[in-house]
């Protein structure tokens, strides 16, 4: 945002599928099902000119998912997204 295009219209320049991450490399600590981050994202920063990293904080103790009798763990993904990050 500048002051040039503050309050105009936005401009829809691509997105990133963040609910259907794969994880083909099997790197996750817990099983994968239907994508990555299956539940809310609640973050995500640009880390420098090729990733972003998402977040969840499952911070509800009540919170479970893919094991109905343990608390959910925080969850985090760092993403190259260069060509996104590249666009205008």
């Amino acid at each position: 945002m500048t002051e040039g295009n503050q309050g105009g219209e936005a401009r829809k320049i691509g997105y990133v599928g963040l609910v259907r991450i794969k994880d083909s490399a099997k790197k996750a600590r817990k099983p994968v099902t239907e994508g990555m981050l299956a539940f809310t994202i609640e973050n995500f920063d640009k880390v420098d000119d090729r990733h972003i990293i998402v977040g969840s904080d499952n911070n509800l103790p009540f919170s479970a998912s893919r094991d109905t009798h343990q608390v959910d763990d925080d969850e985090f993904v760092l993403l190259e997204v260069n060509d996104f990050l590249k666009t205008k």
